[in-house]
């Protein structure tokens, strides 16, 4: 029995090097101590015969601990052991008793032995267990599966409600009955959440027996997906489900486009879905796990565009409509002037001024911006005359020089070039 202990206190010993043991609150030290194994010999005494108990007690801290060890049968104490255990050991105690005919409750438990230390995981320092005298007994099995072969989630096991210890997937677990016309309970744990967003479930919680048998209890994966929208003040109807491993669940039906009573001015655009923070181009999700989707909506403002006193002799200001937060929109464009009716308009300069920004404006929330065009002032008007003035005498002497080119040109190469053409022509008539 010793040899097969050991691999077993190895593995928890090599567990607690990563937790930290000396640790003292004011004057008290703080231990774990742990109860493994109660093995009785023989397994199935005969009446007067005398029985061998021994358990295994484990210190997991780094500190030395003395520890009292009590062997309990029907709640009668029946032995008392005091000893030392030092830090990261263990020691075997072993106890006698003289078996009594019936089906009776064996326990041990181990707790230090002075105030001044303190146990500070006690749920693992009590064993249970029932042994038969001479009495007819069953032996009833226990099995717990959990999807995949997970060996890593725990459910506690409970016969007549008493804790009879935790237990992880694909262990099965024999429990001894008198054989009797009684029934007995046995319990798991309905969830299990050996992490966030993860839990596994099983449908029969509990069972009732009086004979040989076995029975399975099966727990199934579920995992969790969590809907929200960017920003989160949109109010839609998202939130978390759970749902079955391996199945796949549509992204819920939401809006394109959201605009509130209460927010005039203001449109949410869906633009795009995001999983587990990627972006995410399909409608479904495969629930291998759980999953986090997000969707995700661009907040676009309004502007309104308004000339003053409905003077729109140059509609050149950008079109009303909806525009990205944030964004940079020119409400003067460019040429800011324009021709007006009577013809001087261009020549004078009229100007559109904005308000609030004489250029542009940044789509902070919803937006409406005035346009205005300045009349020309006396001095306007004749910068705008002469300005004329000097185009069209530009023009007239830009048409005055080029008549002298050509009457030059006439002169010069085209005049005799057609006089002699002249005279041959009439030489030839002549002849």
């Amino acid at each position: 029995m010793v040899v097969l202990l050991l691999p077993m206190f190895a593995e928890l010993l090599s567990g607690a090097q990563a937790m930290e043991t000396n640790l003292q609150s004011g004057s008290v030290t703080l231990v774990d101590l742990a109860v493994r194994e109660l093995a009785v010999s023989p397994e199935q005494p005969d009446a007067g015969a005398t029985v061998q108990i021994r358990t295994l007690v484990l210190n997991l801290s780094n500190v030395s601990a003395p520890v009292t060890t009590v062997f309990v049968v029907d709640e009668h104490l029946i032995k008392a052991v005091n000893t030392t255990v030092s830090g990261l050991g263990f020691q075997f105690i072993d106890a006698t008793w003289k078996a009594i005919i019936g089906n009776h409750s064996l326990r041990v438990e181990v707790s230090p032995t002075t105030t001044d230390y303190q146990d500070v995981l006690p749920e693992n320092n009590v064993l249970r267990r029932n042994l038969n005298v001479a009495v007819p007994s069953y032996f009833f099995t226990v099995a717990i599966v959990a999807t995949g072969g997970n060996h890593s989630v725990q459910t506690r096991l409970f016969v007549d409600d008493v804790f009879w210890g935790r237990f992880r997937g694909g262990e099965s677990i024999p429990v001894v009955f008198e054989r009797s016309t009684l029934w007995h309970k046995i319990t798991v744990d309905a969830e299990l959440e050996p992490a966030f967003g993860v839990v596994y479930v099983t449908k029969d919680t509990a069972i009732s027996v009086n004979d040989t048998g076995t029975h399975t209890f099966n727990y199934e994966a579920q995992y969790l997906l969590q809907v929200t929208t960017i920003p989160s003040e949109l109010e839609l109807l998202v939130g978390s489900t759970w749902y079955p491993a391996g199945t796949t669940v549509p992204l819920p039906d939401l809006p394109p486009n959201i605009e509130k009573p209460e927010e005039p001015g203001t449109r949410w655009v869906l633009r795009s879905w995001s999983l587990d923070g990627r972006l995410y181009e399909q409608r479904v999700v495969f629930m291998d796990g759980p999953h986090f989707a997000q969707a995700l909506y661009d907040t676009l403002y309004h502007l309104t565009v308004r000339w003053q006193n409905n003077d729109s002799r140059c509609a050149i200001a950008p079109a009303e409509g909806w525009y990205p937060a944030d964004s940079t929109v020119n409400v003067v464009s460019s040429p800011s002037s324009c021709w007006w009716p009577d013809g001087l308009g261009w020549f004078l300069g009229l100007q559109a001024n904005a308000s609030p920004s004489s250029s542009s404006v940044i789509m902070k929330g919803p937006t409406t911006v005035q346009i205005a065009w300045t009349d020309p002032s006396g001095a306007d008007i004749l910068a705008g005359i002469a300005k004329m003035l000097t185009l069209v005498s530009g023009w007239l002497a830009a048409v005055i020089t080029n008549l002298k080119k050509l009457r030059e040109v006439w002169h010069r190469h085209l005049k005799p070039k057609l006089s002699q053409i002249l005279r041959r022509s009439r030489g030839s008539a002549s002849a």
